[in-house]
């Protein structure tokens, strides 16, 4: 079997290491919506957890939504370039930078990515009323 020298295998070594972080800073991480963005992919569609709540954001500013299976009506508001929903009436509004991830978008406060969403028609899957 060949054997490579020392030079030719670090050599080798540096071009799969170069190659590798070409591979990374060209791979596109999460990008930032805009409010006419957040606006259009969010409005009239349902965003859910997974697990512990669903919102529906209807068009006219409110929300109807189930947080641990009770149902609840809020508001929703975007300000610049933050989603801002309360899922229940007089409840302050948790406001997040809402950022895209291939299919889906990650909804992020204070730095932190604190849920990932995919919005969704409104369908029987979710009973609001």
């Amino acid at each position: 079997m060949h054997q490579m020298s020392a030079i030719p295998r670090l050599a080798f070594a540096t071009l799969i290491q170069s190659l590798s972080l070409v591979a990374a800073s060209a791979a596109p991480g999460p990008s930032e919506l805009t409010g006419a963005q957040i606006k259009t992919v969010f409005v009239g569609n349902v965003i859910s957890e997974g697990a512990h709540w669903s919102a529906y954001l209807l068009p006219d500013g409110r929300t109807k939504s189930i947080e641990l299976g009770r149902p609840h009506q809020g508001h929703w508001k975007i300000v610049g370039k933050e989603l801002c929903v309360s899922i229940s009436t007089g409840v302050e509004p948790e406001c997040w930078t809402v950022l895209r991830k291939g299919k889906a978008y990650l909804l992020r406060a204070h730095g932190q990515d604190l849920y990932e969403v995919t919005p969704e028609p409104l369908s029987s899957k979710y009973p609001f009323d």
